[in-house]
């Protein structure tokens, strides 16, 4: 099949038996059938062009054009003349090399050319402003450019490709022979030692290279340091300013002028962007500063909110694109039985995280140590708080239950943890870090993987914790009454007689509560999950409400739907929208420190609305009074350092929304 590559060849051999670069489109789709019927049985690829030829025909040349192979006048959809590019990106091509040979001569132009060329395949250039923009314009075809000077200085013509080194070089020769006057080398050191004090050796230096060996000079422009650049700066500006004043100049000194805007406008480029890779440099070695650091493991929006020890964003320097090409080579493994150096871990929420390899295993030591105290603390406290409210939970008594109870606290605690809980990842970790976490770390594995089974051990194992260890604890937390055999039953019978139809639900849960830092939600769908009790609580601060008609419920959802659309138009969603609003006005880069901060704000917005009664009505309060109440909230002293006010104030509107929407009524 023929590609736009055969259509190119055929036009550049049309244009040569033309003679002339333009020609109609009936012209070279009338030669195109006549070579192809000529070269068909030679080249078989040719064939396709004998079907459909107009239809493919203008395809080819649509994509020859954003090639720039070729320029296409058109009339609609219709192709009227095709004008082949290259004709003249050769012609300066060509000329430039006749430049180099002979630095004496003028810089290309199209009046020197006598180029004739359509303006619609000339590019045009302002140096002081566009320049920059197609330096950085790097693999792309070649466009024929049109370089516009300042101050009335004569344009010259040259090839995108031609920026750069090539046009670098060609300038410093324009300065090498204004400078081979011995009159003019003298004046330009003269003028130049007055601001080269204390560097006359480096400032001659320079200038002989100039002189002698242009091409040795060529680094000084494109990788310059504070010298080089200061010289390049203040020549160039010399001589502008000496060849401008001047009303009439020989065309000689013109490309004087045009060389030393050229190498001027160059040395700014190329200063720039070393500045910009020093400072590229400079964040990523941040970043992987901060991979080295606690907490290890990073989310990809943790990572862009990472600064440096001024609290510069690295992304300031770092864009996100270099940044996820940076982790990308970094996770990519070696061969299929060897790690990357940066783990890409997923956790159950789907949201991924990156850690060094040699911190795997120490994280997991770690979380798994913690998450084992901090359960066996909170799994006493809330099955002490069932038992005394003389509620029972399964986990207390079938192991199955119990892993699953510890499995979903896991997940919803330590996602990260949870996830590197692999015994593959974990093993290989252990053997590519030389036991990465020191002399511990075959411990750890031990711990949590069965080596031989090649199996994670059960979390009751792993966070060593047992069951009926637990529940012995939390029995002992009892008082005496409760686990005397049948002196438990006559209590409850004597408060019954004494108070008349014994402690209300809503005490007993509020007594659970009080005696459990932390509680299980009642929901059936998060049954295993150790959750605050400020939910359940709320029922002490407010009457349990009436239950409400299946009206009353309608009215109430759609007073929270018509509250959602206020606040997040149409469309919004609520918790993206709360995660976004955290990382507006939440700036700490410690991820620990961070979640803590923001699990103490809910904690007292939920307290608030439950003072305020919010909770308990039937209907939620209107977008105004959300407003007023979180306004109140953020004066509060608790928050004083916390700086951005206003973003912290949405946040809080937006979360007591959230508590609205899960309230009993919706």
């Amino acid at each position: 099949m023929a590609d736009s590559s055969e259509v190119a060849k055929i036009l550049s051999i049309c244009v040569r038996k033309l003679q002339h670069p333009k020609l109609s489109y009936q012209q070279f789709s009338a030669f195109v059938e006549r070579y192809v019927e000529r070269y068909a049985e030679e080249y078989p690829q040719l064939q396709d062009l004998q079907n459909n030829t107009e239809e493919k025909l203008y395809r080819h040349l649509a994509a020859l054009e954003e090639q720039g192979v070729c320029a296409l006048s058109r009339d609609g959809e219709r192709i009227l003349e095709i004008v082949y590019t290259q004709h003249y990106l050769t012609i300066v091509q060509k000329s430039y090399e006749k430049l180099h040979q002979r630095p004496e001569r003028l810089f290309p132009s199209e009046e020197n050319l006598s180029l004739e060329a359509p303006e619609q395949i000339i590019v045009p250039v302002d140096i002081t402003a566009d320049l920059v923009t197609w330096l950085e314009r790097e693999d792309e075809p070649p466009h024929l450019l049109r370089l516009i000077f300042p101050e009335n200085v004569p344009s010259i013509i040259a090839t995108s490709d031609l920026l750069g080194r090539s046009l670098i070089m060609y300038s410093l020769q324009k300065i090498r022979l204004y400078l081979r006057s011995e009159k003019n080398a003298s004046y330009v050191q003269s003028k130049l030692q007055t601001v080269f004090r204390g560097r006359e050796m480096a400032l001659r230096d320079i200038i002989n290279g100039i002189l002698t060996n242009p091409d040795s000079i060529l680094a000084s422009v494109t990788e310059p340091d504070e010298f080089s650049f200061y010289f390049w700066a203040q020549l160039t500006n010399m001589l502008v300013k000496e060849f401008q004043q001047k009303k009439e100049r020989l065309a000689e000194e013109e490309a004087v002028l045009q060389a030393a805007h050229l190498l001027g406008y160059h040395a700014v480029f190329y200063k720039g962007r070393k500045q910009k890779h020093r400072d590229m440099e400079l964040a990523r070695k941040v970043l992987e500063r901060h991979l080295n650091q606690s907490p290890f493991a990073y989310s990809i929006s943790e990572i862009y909110s990472l600064g440096d020890d001024k609290g510069v964003p690295i992304t300031k320097n770092l864009s996100h694109e270099r940044i996820q090409s940076y982790l990308a080579e970094h996770t990519q493994p070696p061969s299929n039985d060897a790690l990357p150096d940066i783990i890409r871990t997923r956790t159950h929420e789907n949201k991924d995280y990156y850690i060094r390899k040699e911190y795997v295993i120490p994280v997991v030591a770690s979380g798994v140590n913690q998450a084992s105290e901090e359960f066996k603390r909170l799994i006493v406290q809330h099955w002490t708080g069932l038992l005394k409210a003389d509620k029972k939970m399964q986990a207390m008594h079938d192991d199955e239950a119990f892993e699953r109870l510890l499995e979903t606290n896991l997940k919803a605690r330590y996602p990260v943890v949870t996830a590197l809980l692999n015994p593959s990842l974990l093993l290989l970790a252990e053997r590519e870090t030389a036991g990465g976490g020191g002399g511990n770390a075959r411990t750890v594995i031990n711990r949590v993987v069965d080596r031989k089974l090649r199996e994670l051990h059960s979390l009751a194992e792993i966070l060593q914790l047992d069951r009926k260890t637990l529940y012995q604890d939390a029995r002992l937390m009892l008082p005496f009454w409760q686990v005397v055999p049948g002196l438990a039953g006559i209590v409850r019978l004597l408060k019954r007689f004494l108070f008349g139809g014994g402690e209300r639900r809503a005490d007993r849960r509020a007594a659970a509560a009080r005696d459990g830092a932390m509680v299980l939600s009642q929901n059936t769908d998060r049954s295993d999950r150790l959750e605050d009790s400020e939910p359940d609580g709320a029922a002490e601060d407010a009457p349990a409400p009436r239950r409400r008609s299946g009206a009353g419920t309608v009215r109430y959802q759609k007073a929270i739907r018509d509250l959602q659309r206020e606040y997040l138009g149409e469309n919004g969603d609520l918790d993206t929208a709360l995660a976004q609003s955290i990382e507006q006005w939440n700036p700490l880069l410690d991820a620990t420190a961070k979640k803590n901060l923001v699990e103490d704000v809910n904690a007292l917005v939920r307290d608030f609305l439950r003072r305020m009664r919010v909770l308990s009505r039937n209907m939620p309060p209107e977008k105004s009074r959300i407003h007023a109440m979180a306004e109140q909230l953020a004066k509060n002293d608790a928050f004083k350092e916390i700086k951005r006010k206003r973003e912290f104030q949405r946040y809080l509107e937006l979360y007591m929304l959230k508590l609205l929407s899960k309230s009993r009524g919706s």
